[in-house]
C-alpha cells in the first residue's frame, strides 16, 4: 500500500459530484484492446446466442451494454413489495463516450447520467 497512491485517488474522487457515503453497483464495461485477445471468446459467444454465426462479421466488437442491465431482475420490485428500487451505478470503462450513448438507447432517461430500466430500477450512472 502506498499512502500518496490513496492520497491521488481521494483528491481524483472529490473532482467528481459523486456521493461518498452511498453503496454503490459497479460495472466493467470491457472495450479496446482487452475484446480482440482476453475476451474476445465471451464477445463471440454472445453474439452467437443472439443468432449471429459469422465471428468475422459481428454487428459490434463487444457486449452491448443492454446486457450488463440484463442483471438487474424486473422481478426484485416485487419481491420488495416497492414500485422502484434507486440504485447507484458506477462504471469504469475505456470508452465512456460509447458507454454513455448506449446508457441513453437502453431505455427513456430521466437525465443524462439516470434511466428507468425493467419496469423496477431507476439507475442513476457514475
Amino acid at each position: 500500500f502506498q499512502p500518496w497512491v490513496a492520497r491521488d485517488v481521494e483528491m481524483f474522487v472529490k473532482t467528481y459530484d459523486i456521493p461518498l457515503n452511498e453503496e454503490y453497483d459497479t460495472i466493467h464495461v470491457r472495450r479496446g484492446d482487452k475484446l480482440e485477445e482476453e475476451a474476445r471468446d465471451a464477445v463471440i459467444n454472445y453474439w452467437k446466442s443472439q443468432g449471429y454465426t459469422d465471428e468475422d462479421n459481428l454487428p459490434t466488437n463487444y457486449i452491448p451494454f443492454a446486457k450488463y442491465l440484463e442483471r438487474y431482475d424486473p422481478n426484485e420490485c416485487v419481491a420488495k413489495g416497492v414500485d422502484t428500487i434507486e440504485r447507484n451505478v458506477y462504471v469504469a470503462t475505456d470508452d465512456p463516450i460509447v458507454v454513455m450513448k448506449e446508457i441513453a438507447d437502453a431505455s427513456v432517461p430521466e437525465s443524462e447520467n439516470i434511466i428507468h430500466s425493467n419496469g423496477c430500477h431507476r439507475l442513476t450512472f457514475y
